[in-house]
């Protein structure tokens, strides 16, 4: 019995520490603006060469495909007036927002992510259309 209560409390703490270790390596990540969006965003796989938080941003929501003529699928991105495109993570816009706000001007707030051999990457905080 006594062995038991000994193996519940050894797996009790050690899972509990796994988990402390896991959130303190979270908080690591985000302090050094590390990706965790997932496969599906644009910025995996590739690496970054630099990092703009708090970045503002005008410019027009374009299909990549449709309207670039870039791409072999459809992929909504922003271009600001100098050409120059951001794909967008989406983990931080709706797929809906970006669909509606097609082929309009849009102001954004977020944090840029460039990349050495893709598009940079806007991490969206807020996006609306200009009037």
């Amino acid at each position: 019995m006594r062995k038991l209560l000994f193996i519940v409390l050894v797996a009790l703490l050690w899972g509990g520490s796994a988990a402390l270790a896991d959130e303190c390596q979270g908080m690591h990540a985000a302090q050094e603006g590390a990706h965790d969006c997932g496969a599906s965003c644009p910025e995996a796989g590739h690496e970054v060469v630099k990092t703009v938080a708090d970045a503002s941003l005008s410019g027009k929501v374009l299909c990549n495909h449709c309207d670039l003529h870039r791409g072999d699928t459809c992929q909504k991105v922003l271009q600001t007036a100098d050409g120059k495109v951001y794909q967008f993570c989406p983990k931080t816009v709706k797929a809906e927002q970006l669909k509606n706000l097609s082929g309009k001007e849009v102001r954004v707030k977020g944090t840029i992510k460039e990349l050495k051999d893709a598009d940079a990457v806007l991490h969206v905080d807020s996006m609306e259309p200009v009037s």
